[in-house]
């Protein structure tokens, strides 16, 4: 799992974001959710993860 980025925004994706090597939780997600997460960004409805994968380099932004 150190190899898996994983994204969450609520309570039934804590387990996922803490097992993940990279658990990130959206702005908007549940206090659990962003407790087991390494990062948090913007909420939902924004291009946050876009802009997260941006800063890793993964994804380009046009």
């Amino acid at each position: 799992m150190r190899e898996v980025m994983a994204f969450g925004d609520n309570d039934n994706d804590a387990e996922m974001l803490r097992l993940a090597g990279l658990g990130v939780a959206m702005g908007n997600a549940s206090a659990r959710a962003k407790v087991y997460a390494d990062s948090v960004i913007g909420r939902h409805n924004t291009p946050a993860i876009a802009d997260f994968l941006a800063t890793l380099s993964l994804y380009q932004c046009e």
